[in-house]
């Protein structure tokens, strides 16, 4: 996993990039990510069943009258060894807010105007699909979504209106039905058909030498539906393609061209499963800042919208970091994984807008909370104390308390808590009592 919400580049793209985790400035053209293992968070066990793990001793449940007084040794209980996070709670409280106030605002508000004139003055019909791929992949589609869509839905209109041109160019045509695929137009497959041999009904040969539309056919067929054979067949077909020329292109690494560059990133993911920060972080960087064509305004706002979205970013983290150390769960619930930058590196990878500030936050807590009961039925409860655990929850009730050890009672409190800070919030925004159907959510849930 990438920790971008660590890294921004420099405000200009003759500047070098600002690296804050050593707080001073490298002259390198990249950005050096932070690579560390990926904890994944485990499903919730069926709690007759325990699958071992290559780390741990497999689970064994005791079924006891009294769970409370049962076990007073926590020696006696199973531990997974979880290691400790590698960002400290100092670390993060350290990173610097730089890319905030007035003057960066209105450098990127000013910065956005500039190109969405861009966007919308191009003639050209396919420099203008260029133009919002690009923007796309730099991570700054999402300031112009109502242009791109009037864009795009007149496309569409023409098409319905000549569903068959004169001229055929694969490239041109795999980037429009992709990106009005994207955008929910249903575009059908059979556009494809063109760039068939007739007598066989297989690709033409010829694809492969025209790579930029071998890889334009390649990343349109991820998106296809199930049961349309036309783009899986062109999925299988493209992929033979780009792997011969990456095998041809190998030998002259030295000298790798950007459209190496492209086709290499696209035969380890496509375009389509790939996380829109990360994937802005290496556009810019690997093949934007290197084009001879590159828009020195286009680069300029890129890398501010993705300053200032980190900055945001670090702000949301701190919060959390702040509030994961006031609970004090890490020390009263030492079993459980310290995940709070992982579950919140998974919330920016959902929704990285910056007006979903709140949904990263609560939903960081969430999947901070969903962990540490998890780790609680997977490594550390009893089956007794499950069951009451459990029972406690369905029927969200604390006077259920006094029947739960103390461990699980932190639990039970946390859930509870965290579950009426959420509703206070939505009465608060909106108007309307949820926590009904939120308690009847964490029943269900811990009830499987």
């Amino acid at each position: 996993m990438q920790c971008i919400a660590f890294h921004q580049f420099a405000s200009s793209s003759s500047l070098p990039i600002w690296s804050s985790i050593d707080n001073r400035f490298t002259p390198k053209t990249s950005i050096t990510s932070i690579s560390k293992p990926k904890p994944k968070l485990k499903s919730k066990s069926n709690l007759k069943s325990r699958s071992r793990s290559s780390t741990c001793y497999p689970i064994q449940c005791t079924v006891v009258d009294n769970p409370s007084s049962t076990i007073t040794n926590n020696s006696d209980r199973r531990s997974a060894n979880y290691g400790p996070p590698i960002w400290s709670f100092d670390f993060v409280q350290s990173l610097p807010i730089q890319y905030k106030g007035e003057s960066y605002t209105s450098r990127l508000n000013k910065l956005e105007k500039d190109v969405k004139r861009m966007l919308i003055g191009v003639e050209n019909s396919l420099a203008q699909l260029e133009l919002i791929d690009t923007i796309q992949r730099l991570g700054i589609s999402y300031r112009f979504e109502n242009e791109i869509i009037s864009i795009l839905k007149e496309k569409f209109t023409n098409n319905n209106n000549n569903p068959n041109p004169i001229n055929y160019d694969l490239y041109a045509t795999a980037l429009q039905f992709r990106l009005l695929r994207q955008y929910g137009f249903e575009v059908p497959q059979e556009i494809f058909n063109n760039f068939k041999n007739h007598k066989t009904g297989e690709f033409k040969a010829n694809i492969s030498n025209d790579i930029m539309g071998a890889l334009g056919l390649y990343e349109a067929s991820f998106h296809g539906k199930k049961g349309e054979s036309i783009l899986e067949e062109a999925r299988i077909f493209t992929t033979k393609c780009l792997k011969k020329y990456k095998l041809m292109s190998s030998s002259n690494n030295n000298n790798m061209t950007l459209i190496s560059l492209l086709v290499n990133h696209a035969l380890e993911m496509p375009l389509q499963w790939r996380i829109t920060r990360s994937e802005a972080k290496w556009f810019i960087e690997e093949i934007y800042e290197r084009k001879q064509d590159m828009n020195p305004t286009l680069l300029e706002f890129a890398k501010l919208d993705f300053n200032m979205l980190q900055s945001t970013y670090q702000e949301e983290l701190k919060v959390l970091s702040r509030w994961w150390k006031d609970s004090k769960l890490g020390e009263k619930l030492p079993f459980v994984r310290d995940r709070l930058v992982e579950c919140f590196l998974w919330q920016v990878g959902v929704r990285f807008e910056p007006q979903f500030s709140y949904f990263r936050i609560m939903d960081t807590k969430l999947y901070v909370l969903l962990t540490i009961i998890d780790d609680m039925h997977d490594i550390y409860g009893t089956l007794e104390e499950l069951q009451l655990f459990t029972n406690a929850l369905q029927r969200w009730d604390l006077k259920e308390l006094d029947k739960l050890p103390d461990y699980m009672k932190t639990a039970f409190y946390f859930t509870y808590n965290f579950t009426n800070e959420l509703a206070f919030d939505v009465l608060q925004e909106h108007g309307f009592v949820h926590i009904e159907y939120f308690k009847k959510l964490v029943s269900l849930y811990w009830a499987f």
